[in-house]
Formats: C-alpha cells, sequence, structure tokens
C-alpha cells in the first residue's frame, strides 16, 4: 500500500485499535503519556481499546485484527524496534492502517553511525503498509514531510485539567533555588548538558540549587549515571515512574522549568508547564515557540548551545518566583485540552463519534429581531443546527464584521441558574456580565448554545446533581450514571460567528475547549477575558473541581472575600509618589507601611520615554526605589501588546530608551503590521511619518503608548502624545489602540500578573481622566489624591496626602 495521508471512506462508530510495544509500566515521556490519554478515552467512550504488540516479522495477523473493519492505529515507538510484521499486507485485515507519529527516529541526532540509515528504512517499510499518517504536532507533520514526502494530519496532545488547577504552596526545602526538568534520560533530552550549566551557575552565585529529574533512568543507565555523576555540587532529586498529579505538583513547586532537548516534536511538559504558569526556559525545538514567548513566560535558546544555556539560566535564575507572570488566562488557554485532542484525534482518523444531537448541515438562521433589554437594545439571531432539530442564539450589538476584535462569549444554556436562580454554578453570573462588558464596550456578541448540563441533557443533569448530594463532584457524578464528563461541542459558535463576517475575536471564556473550536474554525483568537464572578459559597467546591479536573482557569473567591479589604494597591507615580525630579518625602515610608500590611503594591506610568529600567533607574536616582516587577511603563505595556496581538513586524515612531522595550521585535518600513507612536518628539523626520502613512492606508494597526493631551509639570502643562495620535488617526482614517492608561489592557495585564480580581484592587492617581475613569470602567475601586480637596463625584474618594493615603488602608486593615 501506499500512504495516502487519510484516503477512503469516513467510517462511522468503528473501533479503534491501538497497537504498541508491550507495556513496561508507565512512563514519563511524551509518547508514552499520549498513548494513554488516548486509549483511556477510546475505553471511556465504548469505541476502542489498546493493545501489545510484539514485532516478529513471522508473526501471524492477532484475532483483534481480524475481527471487524477497525481502525488500526500503529504507535511509532513500534518503528524504532523494527520493520513491520508480514500481516500488514494481509488481505483479512480489513480496517484501514495509520501510523502514530510521536517522533521520527531517524532524525534523532543522538543516533550512532549508521543506525539513521537502519530506522529510515524500516519507516519505509512501514509507510509503505499503511494507509495514512497522523503526527502529533505540526513541525513533526513538517519534519515528516521534508523526509518521506507525504502529509500527515496533527492532533496535538493536550494538558490535563490538573495542570491548570490551584494547587497548595510550595513545598519547604532548603535550597534557595529549584529547577524542574521532566522527560526520559536519554542523550536526546539532553539533561547532562543542564546539570553542567547549572552547575557552573551555582558556584558563580555561591546560591543552592536544586534540581529535579522526573524521568525514566532505566531506559539508559549509563546516561542517568553521567547525569547524576555531574549534579554532585547541586542538591539532586532523581525520580521516575510518576503519576501526572505528582508532575503538576512538581511544577506547582518549582521556580524554573526547564527542557533542553536538542530533538523534540512537541514538547508535552513545556505546554503542561505553561498551563502550570512556570516560568520556563526551554531549547527552540518542537512547538515550544508556540507556548514559551520571550520576556513574557520565558526564553528559548538554540538546542545544544551551551553558552547561551548558561546566559539564560543566570538571567531567569535572577528572577524572582512573583515577578513571573503564571497566571495569564491567554497563555494557559490557548494550550489544548485531551478532551479537543481526542476530538481531532477520532476527526482525523474518519471515526464518527459525534456528542449527542450534533450533525452536520451547517448553521441557517430563520429569525431575527431587535429585543429592547434593560441594558439597551440588542439584535438576536436565532439558527438552526445540523439538520434543524437544534437551535442556537446569537446575541450582539455593533457591528460584527469589522477590523476591531470583538468581544464574544460562547455560553452553554443552565435552566437551573438562569431560570432557577441555583447556588450550584456560576452560569448565570457569568452570562449577566458578558452582557455587562457588550453593553460598556457598545459592541460585542454571544453565542447562546442549547447545551444543558455540558450537553448531557436537564434530566440527567438534575440526576448528576443527586449524585452530588451523596459527596461525587461534578465529574464524578457523571460518570456513576455512565454519562460522558463532557458533551458539548462548540464548532456551531465557530460557523455562526463566520457566517456574520467575525474573523478576529476577544473571548470572554474560562474554558480552553473554546478557544480551540474557534481557532479550528478559522477565527483568530486575539485574547481572552476570563470569566471571574464571585460565587456562593454552593458554588465553590464546584468552580475548583472544573479547574482542578477539567482545566478551566479559574479563580473562586467568595463573595466576603471580594468585597472585603483590597488586596492590590496600583499606584499613578507621577502626580502622586513622583512631582518632576522631586520625590514626596512621605512616599517610601508609606509604601513601607502598607507592605508590612500586606498590601501587594504595583505601579503605572503613561511615561512613553523610558524603558522600565531606564525609569527605575531616574526614580532610584531621586530616591523613589522599587521592584523590577512592580512597575509598567507606557513603552513596557506597549511591547506586551504587540505579543499578544502578533503584530510584527512594527514600525516605531519613538526612540532609545523607549525602544529598549522593543528589543527582539522586528522592524520594517515597508510592511509593517503594525505602527506603534511613542514619545519622540524631537525625531519625527518626514521620511518616516510618511513610511507611517503608507502603511496605516494599507491596513497596519496604529498602537500608540498613550494619548494624554497635556503633561502636568511645575512650569505648567505641556503638549503631550495625543496630539500625534490625534494627526494620524486623521491622516490615515484610522482608530489608535491604546497600550497604557486608560486602556483596559493596561489594567487588565497588572492584575493579571498580580493574579487578582477587579474587585479587590485599588487604583490611586492624581488625574480622573484618564488614570481613574480607565480604571473605574474596569471595576477597579479608585482614590483621588487631590492636594485642593475639591474632589470629584465620578472616583470613590478623595485625599489631599499620602499619609492619608496610609492612614485610610490601614484602618481598613
Amino acid at each position: 500500500m501506499i500512504a495516502k495521508g487519510g484516503s477512503g471512506p469516513r467510517a462511522e462508530n468503528c473501533r479503534v485499535r491501538l497497537f504498541e510495544p508491550t507495556p513496561e509500566g508507565p512512563r514519563i515521556s511524551g509518547g508514552w503519556r499520549y498513548q494513554d490519554a488516548i486509549a483511556e478515552r477510546l475505553q471511556a467512550a465504548g469505541i476502542g481499546e489498546r493493545h501489545a504488540l510484539e514485532l516478529d516479522p513471522a508473526s501471524s495477523a492477532p484475532a483483534e485484527a481480524l475481527e471487524d473493519e477497525s481502525v488500526l492505529v500503529f504507535d511509532s515507538l513500534l518503528l524504532s524496534l523494527g520493520s513491520p510484521p508480514v500481516w500488514l499486507d494481509d488481505p483479512r485485515c480489513r480496517g484501514r492502517r495509520w501510523l502514530l507519529m510521536h517522533y521520527l527516529p531517524s532524525q534523532d541526532p543522538t543516533l550512532p553511525p549508521g543506525r539513521s540509515e537502519e530506522l529510515l528504512a524500516a519507516e519505509r517499510l512501514w509507510l509503505a503498509g499503511v494507509d495514512g499518517v497522523l503526527a502529533t504536532s505540526e513541525p513533526l507533520a513538517e519534519q515528516f514531510y521534508r523526509t518521506h514526502g507525504i502529509r500527515a494530519a496533527v492532533a496535538n496532545p493536550g494538558v490535563d485539567g490538573v495542570f491548570r488547577g490551584a494547587r497548595g504552596p510550595r513545598t519547604s526545602r532548603v535550597a534557595e533555588l529549584e529547577v524542574l526538568c521532566v522527560g526520559s534520560l536519554t542523550p536526546a533530552k539532553n539533561q547532562l548538558q543542564l546539570a553542567r550549566a547549572l552547575t557552573v551557575q551555582a558556584a558563580a552565585s555561591g546560591r543552592a540549587v536544586r534540581l529535579v529529574l522526573l524521568g525514566d533512568a532505566e531506559l539508559d543507565p549509563a546516561y542517568a549515571a553521567e547525569v547524576v555523576a555531574a549534579s554532585q555540587s547541586l542538591e539532586l532529586e532523581l525520580r521516575g515512574l510518576v503519576t501526572t498529579e505528582e508532575v503538576a505538583d512538581a511544577m506547582a513547586s518549582c521556580d524554573l522549568f526547564v527542557s533542553c532537548s536538542l530533538f523534540e516534536s512537541f514538547g508535552m511538559a513545556v505546554a503542561e508547564a505553561v498551563a502550570s504558569g512556570c516560568l520556563v526556559l526551554s531549547s527552540d525545538v518542537g512547538a515550544a515557540r508556540r507556548f514559551v514567548i520571550e520576556g513574557r513566560n520565558g526564553r528559548l535558546v538554540p538546542p545544544g548551545d551551551m553558552r547561551a544555556l548558561e546566559g539564560a539560566l543566570a538571567d531567569l535564575l535572577g528572577q524572582t518566583r512573583e515577578g513571573v507572570h503564571h497566571d495569564r488566562a491567554f497563555e494557559r488557554l490557548r494550550v489544548p485540552t485531551w478532551e479537543h485532542t481526542f476530538a481531532v484525534f477520532l476527526s482525523a482518523l474518519g471515526v464518527g463519534f459525534e456528542p449527542a444531537g450534533s450533525g452536520e448541515g451547517g448553521t441557517q438562521q430563520y429569525s431575527s429581531c431587535r429585543l429592547p433589554t434593560k441594558r439597551g437594545e440588542f439584535e438576536v439571531g436565532v439558527y438552526h443546527l445540523g439538520d434543524g432539530a437544534r437551535e442556537a442564539l446569537l446575541i450582539s450589538r455593533g457591528a460584527l464584521d469589522a477590523d476591531e476584535p470583538l468581544l464574544v462569549r460562547i455560553h452553554s444554556e443552565c435552566f437551573t441558574a438562569e431560570v432557577l436562580h441555583s447556588l450550584k454554578c456560576d452560569c448565570d453570573a457569568q452570562l449577566q456580565l458578558a452582557l455587562d462588558c457588550i453593553d460598556e464596550r457598545g459592541r460585542g456578541a454571544v453565542v447562546y448554545l442549547r447545551q444543558e448540563g455540558r450537553g448531557i441533557g436537564l434530566g440527567n443533569k438534575i440526576a448528576a446533581y443527586a449524585q452530588q448530594a451523596t459527596g461525587a463532584d461534578t465529574v464524578d457524578a457523571n460518570l456513576r450514571l455512565g454519562l460522558p464528563v463532557d458533551l458539548r461541542q462548540f464548532s456551531d459558535a465557530a460557523a455562526i460567528l463566520v457566517e456574520r463576517g467575525v474573523r478576529r475575536v476577544e473571548l470572554n471564556t474560562n474554558n480552553p475547549d473554546k478557544v480551540a473550536a474557534l481557532v479550528a474554525g478559522g477565527i483568530e483568537v486575539t485574547g481572552v477575558l476570563p470569566s471571574h464572578t464571585v460565587p456562593a459559597p454552593e458554588a465553590v467546591a464546584y468552580l475548583e473541581t472544573k479547574a482542578r479536573r477539567l482545566g478551566h482557569a479559574l479563580e473562586t473567591r467568595t463573595a466576603a472575600e471580594v468585597r472585603g479589604t483590597p488586596s492590590l494597591i496600583v499606584f499613578d507615580v507621577d502626580g502622586v509618589l513622583q512631582h518632576d525630579e522631586r520625590v514626596d518625602p512621605d512616599a517610601m515610608a508609606v509604601l513601607g507601611d502598607l507592605r508590612e500590611a500586606g498590601y501587594r503594591l504595583r505601579f503605572l506610568t503613561n511615561d512613553g520615554i523610558n524603558s522600565r529600567r531606564t525609569r527605575l533607574e531616574r526614580m532610584a536616582q531621586i530616591g523613589l526605589v522599587l521592584p523590577e516587577t512592580e512597575l509598567y511603563t507606557a513603552a513596557t505595556l506597549g511591547r506586551r501588546l504587540i505579543d499578544a496581538r502578533g503584530l510584527a513586524p512594527i514600525l516605531p515612531l519613538m526612540g532609545e530608551p523607549a525602544l529598549e522595550e522593543f528589543r527582539g521585535v522586528p522592524v520594517s518600513l515597508d510592511a509593517p503590521r503594525a505602527v506603534v507612536v511613542g514619545d519622540w518628539f524631537g525625531h519625527y523626520d518626514p521620511a518616516r511619518l510618511a513610511a507611517a502613512h503608507r502603511a496605516l492606508e494599507t491596513g497596519a494597526s496604529l498602537i500608540a503608548l498613550h494619548r494624554k493631551k497635556s503633561w502636568p509639570t511645575a512650569g505648567g502643562r505641556h503638549i503631550d502624545l495625543g496630539f500625534w495620535v490625534a494627526g494620524l488617526e486623521y491622516c490615515a482614517g484610522v482608530k489608535a489602540e491604546l497600550a497604557a492608561k486608560p486602556a483596559e489592557f493596561a489594567y487588565r495585564a497588572v492584575l493579571e500578573d498580580a493574579g487578582a480580581a477587579p474587585a479587590e484592587t485599588l487604583m490611586i492617581a492624581d488625574e480622573v481622566d484618564p488614570d481613574l475613569l480607565g480604571a473605574k470602567a474596569f471595576g477597579i475601586e479608585t482614590l483621588l489624591l487631590d492636594p485642593s480637596g475639591a474632589g470629584d463625584p465620578s472616583v470613590d474618594g478623595t485625599v489631599r496626602r499620602l499619609d492619608e493615603i496610609a492612614a485610610r488602608l490601614l484602618r481598613r486593615r
């Protein structure tokens, strides 16, 4: 046979038989864990199972391969063990045959001479006997095509919900720094180089370093012994055969996760580390670039580059754990779940296993109206789905097909919460929050899907509630009843949005499957707005289960916790702590008192001239000393917005030192994706302005670090960046997107990094517009520092001096 990349008729509801080498117990490697996850779901769905296969070329076909027209899937771990059995071409095997490729054995750079050619020959023999190839990552599929000229389908690995769930505090330990590496101990994973690099860094810094290796040392005992010998100056922990929960706990405890593989197709542990919120250092192999974003959640280095590895370790080990962006919703949610992977896996094989009630046939709107509500008027459209037996609603306001990303929520019906106001979940609160956000923005949409009880129906949902009353959680309750944990599918939502011209969205969700469904449907998800609500005490355990077991990025707080004293205070710097080149004499004392009282502090400035580094240096020179991770300048936020939106290359209208924040971002004068305008008043030369104008007219985005009209100084107000922003908007006919205050992006970035909700945050500034209006619109409590004492009805309170702030807040504690 010739591999056809999945040709042949669709096999509706047939069985899948996964053949693999004789199991030797659980393994830590991604290939083994991928098999386990897929096999577990095949068995739970009742449509398949795994089989051990001994590679004896002369053996006859096993009975399970002859029983029916099952899809036969052969794991790539078999390819490195020898040639395929002769029965692969047995005409009695009527089912289609697939290779499941976790890696391409012949491309391992650590192979001894001649071994690569042997494996390449074995791969060709296997390919001659199968109908299609399914790769576990896009980079692997590309490598497979370069090597064998065959197109492979792709089903990326998923991440278990336990990696997104909140876990306990870091375990106590002797070492100052803990570094974690997960993977089989083999030369291809390169733990030896990591041990040597850490030894160098430990000696240079004089700090105690603990290296935790979770790996299968017995696969290569000689190499494992080398790694242990190289780690003698470190505190070493070496463990294998660990559970998924143990891996997740280790990631929650470590200071830095490192993957220094020379050869990787996906990097499952890297994805899990990102979902856990770890700071990550990874070789730039496989799909690492998909998850690790330079300057935000880690570093990438060339594989095998010892100098680059040592330098990155030195930089990252110098960062505090508190400075890590360990709760960034978008970074965590764009990692697929295993439920999504399983659906893609079955679809690629042509196996028809769809949730009850779903079907093909597309979407068709059959009625619509403009509906007046307490929030104003919404357009409501009702759609027939599939064969017409199911319905969905699109609730929207404003232009849906505009260039700017549309705020969207995909919401599944919940009768008990939305009609009976049940306290067992926060579904109604999430829906109301989304509608409130659309009302505030004047534009957005909710796709309302009739998928009661995560797709099992109202009657089954009530039966599951009865199981929960006996102690089962929301997952186990379904399983006790013999029901799937989650039968929902969100492709219909993508289809409805695409039909209405939506191409780019900001998705309001905690569910990674919704992100994956929109991306699979051809919609660009530019960001994720978490749907954090104030749950009733009766719902907290339910929400924690969804975070722990289903991978939802949830924060659960009781109403008392959120409505009580704020835990995060965000200071506007200029005009509150610093006045021109003078620092308020009470500043450091007030900040010290607040820290001692347990408040977390962050500092925002619309300074578009300085980088974070140079602004910190300037403030330190006049006596205002702040930790690096607590300060956000306009340029810092601008770089973050460019990364989040994927808008490289850029045309910058700014100078040093603000440009320092954009190091590593490609620059183009001819075809930029964004024009970034900052405080560069003395250098707006005509040629660069003309290039910016051309770019904006041909579709580039306009990103402004801020748009303040004027700047207060001791000598009066000076014209500010808003002058240039307004001019560019007028000339090019575009609207600028702001990075700093009053943009929601700025406040959301600060709060996400701090792990705080708007309801537990206080913003202190000296100007209502833009500082406090932007904060208040985002749901943050506000306080105006106003020496005149005149006050302002648009803010929550007024004080005259910094020491009044401290006195008021310390009383609240």
